[in-house]
């Protein structure tokens, strides 16, 4: 806007009535007057409009009645009128502040034609460069001001970008869409950007604490973008605030700025695009692929095929160039290397054919290795020259099924083909079985229409003389290193000629050596593909919906550096195919099939690194596995055996290698279950049966899984009982057996009764047949005595035509086993695979959240626990999330809250984490070698102090008189865990995301080889997250319990009950009794950790190691539970109250008392009393003065009598503690103690082996 002399570019964004309109750095809120407009006043449903178009209304009428929350309320007129439309019918849901009526006034004029302001000139002209058009562009992207003229213009011209003034565009576009992108690398298809304006909002309020508070990759993402701003530091300032405003402001433009990289990236995909030599370009490129691939998947495609295009391509051009020119020196001189050009692994045929056209000396050995690499699983004879004019010819035989056949190929140029076809046919002189090979050399394709008659008149003849014959011609389309080979086979015998389409115009000796035949239930047409990777579309005969693409490679080199180059080839071979089918969905069970030559040497998790290198080039594939057809070697036996290697990356999952033996029988189309695991990848879920697959050890090594045994139960004649079934026979939505997994070392295995909901029907949604099943498990599971393991996705209960209120009574009935269950001793581990809803997520708080509850729950990926999905939640007027993960997902949700105890990226790694909690747990993982010493001393163990407030080079310098005389100084408990516990057993931590409880520490870990719970009160203050309520603490104060902690504590005592030993190191001065930590139920989370000492099943090493003081000692005294054993470490303070609060609040009466008698004091009372009045005023307030003095001092004597008399020594003379420790024999002494109170605790923990080996180790 131009007022005068002055321009000012002005932002105006309308929202329902309010107007805001930016000038500067200043913002203006307008509320419109719409008095014809009648508005939700919040998110609702029309349930039922009452007036139509024409009615004329009072004031206060009923227009519509609304529904939110499930509860209804009335819309009135607000001034009399007439309706003139309907704005939002019934049905509709409305937000807040949206029209749904309007009306107008019943003696309302004709209204005038209002006179409409026009501004023009909002930004100063810029002269056109390429400069001005990156600057604009990133202007863009930042969500600046800028002209929408100039903005259009910038777009337009992007295709004339230099090439560096592109690569800043997207590197700002790329760091812009990484900052909410969902880092989560389960291929599901379905995810999106989540934009978080809390994370913002904390970078507004607590700069300072960004690292400590915000997720782990946001601090680095939000320090990149803000760069862009000028904002070098993050902290509060007005460049930090603008730059916050502007970020969040650009999420209005994210589309636009996924326009930006795509059209940089297409302009980088022309054909006549120079090859660039940047070392940036793939750190950028790769960023916009991650930062795009779950908001925009079509910019990522475009970034994978700008790599391949600008990367990759170059580098396999390169490695091919380098075998073309060791290639011409084996087929130079006078006696060409033949047998060296057949092993070559590069793709040389093309290269091999233009040399055979040449008509220079190498031209027939060149033609001879091109004929033996087409056949070479055949055992060729010698090769002989044909005598042929201006053509070059050979000839050879082969023996197949016990006859002889002859082999001819010619090369000859595309213009001259009739006359090498000519030469060829008056080559054949046999009448038996001849094979002949026709190669089109140099440039230029043969004309395919005028081909097939050419051949017809020159064969026919030789067709009739011949009891079978094929003919291939072979002709290359496309650049040097970017074209496909092209064939065209003919077959005939006794004169009929015909075209063969069967093997999808591949080569018919191709076909038999990569076994095409298996496809003989499908339809297959060859697609263009680079030379080197034979792509077909294969259509099943009896399922036109059952379509793949199936890219075939055959291997010569097992260098990394060749086969990534080729799996890389056919992974954009199969994209650019998938891209341009009609319904690219459909294929959904695409393969890369892997043909190796050599003996195949590279181990599954080579393979498995390898393949998770190029998981980001397969996403959006449909790629289904990745098959090897393999020879290996027995390094034994020295055997050499035929195998096949099947490489599947389930969702959520991660890599699985599985091993066979090659079938020889015809592919079938897709099953019914291929169908469902397909479907579910299509989803982002993970069918239940492909979960067995990985738990019983079908190949998935990278986290070496134990193996294990699966029998399936379900209903029978003779009741719940095992069954003998094909896997996906299951006729309720869940599944349900019996798994003995055997970890590697170990002669027990870990049963444990397995629950997996089912939702490739329904979304596992629950009715009877489920909840019956569901509940006969955790019957077997009791029975057995053994742990239920459950894998969780469900829609809740099912909600249909023809049933309704009996689902909910058949979930409720589930909701009652799990209680009697886990109130009974029971363990249920819970693994959240995907969307849990309503009735299934009931079940996961009743089996993992209570504070009975012993089994862990672990959430995978994106999934999320709701009690109503958001849609649903949308429609009826509740206020949600933008998706189902904000509304019930890990990081925001059920990791701060403390309902879930772990976090991890795929099914296996939940897997893993799982068998980490068996093998902790008593019988299963008591006792285990271990190579620490058990009397190894603590102290010189290193301190951790970076950034944490707390100053010791070691441990036991925690524990020096020196260094820590009255044991107040912070230390960082972790570090003192870890000095304790067996180096060579790392830590499990449970419940590391939950909020406000961060200063207790819960370890799974190992002591003198026991497995054992370790859990540490954290002893420095920790900074708290914003907002701070004014009745609380500023931080989580060192030694304290706070209501959260004190939750967590009685959660991890109760969970370790009967399974682990329990050993607590603590530094306790007692709980916090602020009116926010009493309001926050302290006194009830305080209680339930005495609760759950009480109930403790095992034997509690509980130590001081610090100090130890009020409610804290009391829920931790000996008196609670027989087998808690107490010590403390020398120096350390144990009493009712700490000595400084004793002598403030205590000893008063004492205190004064000493006050009174104090010289100094007694001393200027005697001059008060003898003053005249006019000096008393003076000497009373000199005595105040000195009073508080002197009663400051007597304070700290008293406190100081207080701690030196309530000392670990007296509480060990009257019995509250057992032993006192010096810290060097801290380690030996906790090994000990765990080791007896096994032994005293055996029964009662169900533990039916003998401790010895334990016990004498210790």
């Amino acid at each position: 806007m131009v007022v005068g002399d002055h321009e000012m570019a002005l932002t105006v964004v309308a929202g329902g009535p309010l107007i805001t309109v930016e000038a500067g750095h200043s913002v203006y809120r307008i509320v419109r007057g719409d008095g014809g407009l009648v508005r939700a006043e919040s998110q609702c449903v029309v349930a039922k409009v009452l007036v139509s178009v024409g009615d004329e209304v009072r004031p206060g009428e009923v227009l519509l009645i609304a529904e939110a929350m499930k509860m209804e309320s009335s819309v009135v007129a607000p001034a009399a009128g007439r309706i003139t439309e309907i704005v939002c019918p019934a049905g509709t849901l409305v937000g807040a502040g949206d029209p749904i009526i309007r009306m107008e006034a019943l003696d309302q004029a004709a209204a005038g034609v209002a006179t409409q302001l026009s501004f023009t000139d909002l930004a100063a002209h810029q002269p056109d460069s390429a400069d001005t058009d990156r600057d604009t562009l990133v202007r863009l992207i930042l969500g600046q001001d800028l002209d929408d003229d100039a903005a259009a213009k910038a777009i337009a011209r992007i295709d004339a970008l230099p090439f560096d003034a592109g690569l800043q565009v997207l590197r700002a576009a790329a760091d812009r869409m990484a900052l909410f992108a969902d880092h989560d690398d389960a291929d599901t298809g379905t995810k999106r950007r989540s934009p978080r304006p809390d994370l913002l909002l904390l970078a507004l309020r607590s700069p300072d604490r960004l690292d400590e508070l915000a997720p782990g990759h946001f601090p680095a993402q939000i320090r990149s973008v803000l760069a862009y701003y000028g904002v070098t530091e993050v902290s509060q300032s007005p460049e930090l605030t603008d730059a916050l405003y502007h970020v969040w402001r650009a999420e209005s433009r994210m589309d636009r700025v996924a326009q930006v990289s795509a059209l940089v990236l297409q302009s980088w995909l022309e054909p006549d695009h120079d090859t660039v030599d940047s070392t940036e370009l793939v750190e950028v490129v790769d960023a916009v692929i991650t930062a795009a691939e779950l908001g925009y998947p079509g910019v990522a495609d475009l970034g994978r095929a700008v790599r391949h295009r600008l990367v990759e391509h170059p580098a396999i051009r390169e490695l091919r160039s380098a075998d073309e020119r060791y290639a011409a020196t084996l087929l130079a001189g006078e006696q060409a290397d033949v047998t060296g050009l057949l092993h070559l692994p590069a793709p040389l045929d093309r290269w091999l054919a233009a040399h055979a056209v040449d008509q220079g000396p190498e031209a027939v050995a060149a033609l001879e290795a091109l004929l033996r690499r087409t056949h070479r699983h055949h055992a060729l004879g010698r090769c002989a020259a044909l005598p042929l004019t201006g053509i070059t010819g050979v000839t050879s035989t082969r023996r197949d099924n016990g006859n002889t056949v002859v082999m001819v190929a010619v090369a000859g140029t595309a213009d001259r083909l009739g006359d090498v076809l000519s030469a060829a046919a008056g080559s054949v002189e046999t009448t038996g079985v001849v094979d002949i090979d026709v190669f089109v050399g140099g440039n230029g394709a043969p004309d395919a229409t005028a081909l097939e008659s050419t051949i017809r008149r020159v064969f026919t003849d030789v067709a009739g003389r011949c009891d079978h014959l094929t003919l291939v011609i072979t002709w290359w389309e496309g650049g040097r290193f970017t074209g496909a080979p092209r064939h065209l086979t003919v077959t005939g015998s006794h004169g009929d000629l015909a075209v063969a389409t069967r093997h999808g115009g591949m080569h018919p000796a191709a076909a038999e050596r990569l076994e095409l035949w298996r496809f003989d239930n499908f339809a297959l047409s060859g697609l263009p593909a680079p030379d080197g990777v034979h792509l077909l579309h294969a259509t099943a005969r009896e399922n036109r919906n059952d379509q793949r693409l199936i890219a075939i490679l055959e291997v010569f080199d097992l260098d990394p550096a060749h086969l990534t180059g080729q799996l890389s080839e056919a992974a954009i071979a199969i994209r650019q195919a998938r891209a341009a089918l009609p319904d690219p969905s459909v294929s959904l069970s695409n393969r890369i099939v892997i043909h190796a030559e050599p003996t195949w040497t590279l181990t599954d998790s080579e393979l498995q690194k390898l393949i998770a290198e190029l998981l980001p080039l397969t996403r959006g594939l449909g790629l289904e596995k990745v098959i090897g057809r393999v020879v290996t070697h027995d390094p034994d036996t020295g055997e050499r055996s035929d195998e096949v290697l099947h490489i599947t990356t389930p969702a959520r999952v991660g890599v699985m290698v599985g091993r066979t033996k090659p079938s020889h029988n015809t592919i079938r189309p897709m099953s019914e279950y291929r169908r469902r695991v397909v479907t579910l990848q299509r989803r982002g879920l993970v069918y239940p049966y492909e979960i067995v697959e990985l738990l019983v050890g079908t190949g998935a090594t990278h986290t070496e899984l134990p193996v294990g045994d699966f029998v399936e139960y379900d209903f029978t004649d003779e009741g719940f009982a095992a069954v003998e079934r094909p896997r996906g026979q299951n006729t309720a939505r869940v599944v349900t057996g019996v798994i003995d997994s055997r970890p590697a070392g170990s002669t027990a295995t870990i049963r444990r009764v397995l629950i997996m909901n089912e939702p490739s029907r329904d979304l596992a949604s629950l009715a009877e047949p489920e909840c019956r099943r569901i509940i006969a498990a955790l019957d077997l599971a009791a029975e057995l005595g053994i742990p239920a393991e459950w894998y969780a996705v469900s829609s809740g209960a099912r909600i249909a035509m023809d049933s309704g209120t009996e689902n909910l009574d058949a979930t409720a009935a589930v909701l009652r086993r799990i209680i009697e269950f886990t109130q009974a001793g029971g363990e249920i581990n819970v693994v959240v695979v995907g969307v849990n809803v309503g009735a299934q997520s009931y079940f996961d708080a009743e089996a993992t959240m209570l504070m009975h509850t012993s089994g862990v729950l672990i959430m995978v990926g994106r999934s999320a626990m709701v009690l109503t999905g958001k849609q649903a939640l949308e429609f009826s007027g509740g206020v949600a999330a933008e998706d189902n993960t904000g509304i019930g997902g890990y990081a925001r949700i059920a990791g701060p809250n403390g309902q879930a105890q772990f976090w991890v990226a795929d099914v296996e790694s939940a897997c893993a984490v799982l068998f980490r909690h068996y093998e902790s747990s008593l019988p299963h993982g008591a006792w285990r070698p271990t190579t620490d010493p058990v009397d190894r001393d603590i102290t010189p163990y290193p301190h951790r102090n970076s950034g944490n407030g707390t100053a010791f080079a070691t441990v036991g310098e925690i524990f020096s008189a020196a260094h820590n005389p009255d044991r107040k100084r912070p230390f960082d408990i972790r570090s003192v865990l870890s000095a304790v516990r067996d180096q060579d057993a790392p830590p499990l931590e449970r419940w590391t995301a939950w909020q406000d409880a961060e200063n207790v520490v819960a370890w799974d870990t190992r002591l003198g080889g026991f497995a054992v719970s370790l859990v540490g009160i954290e002893s420095r203050n920790l900074r708290r997250r914003l907002p701070r309520p004014a009745n609380g603490p500023d931080s989580w104060t060192a030694g304290t319990l706070f209501p959260q902690s004190s939750k967590k504590l009685a959660r991890v005592i109760n969970g370790a009950s009967g399974r682990r030993p329990l050993v607590i190191l603590a530094n306790l001065s007692g709980f916090d009794g602020s009116p926010e930590s009493m309001s926050k139920l302290q006194l009830e989370y305080g209680a339930e950790i005495g609760r759950a000492i009480v109930n403790y099943r095992g034997p509690i090493v509980f130590t001081v190691i610090s100090r130890y003081h009020g409610g804290a000692y009391v829920v931790f005294s000996k008196a609670l539970n027989p087998h808690l054993e107490v010590a403390a470490v020398e120096g350390s303070r144990a009493s009712v109250i700490g000595g400084a609060p004793a002598a403030a609040v205590v000893f008063t009466r004492e205190v004064r008392a000493r006050v009174k008698q104090h010289p100094a004091v007694l001393e200027l009372q005697s001059r008060l009393t003898a003053a005249p009045a006019d000096e008393q005023p003076v000497l009373t307030h000199q005595l105040h003065e000195l009073t508080a003095a002197v009663t400051t001092e007597v304070q700290a004597a008293v406190a100081q009598e207080f701690d030196d008399i309530h000392t670990v020594e007296r509480a060990l003379e009257v019995g509250s503690i057992d032993h006192i420790v010096t810290p060097t024999d801290l380690r030996p002494y906790l090994i000990g103690a765990v080791s007896r109170g096994l032994e005293n605790t055996s029964t009662m923990t169900g533990t039916e082996y003998p401790l010895t080996e334990g016990l004498r180790h210790a």
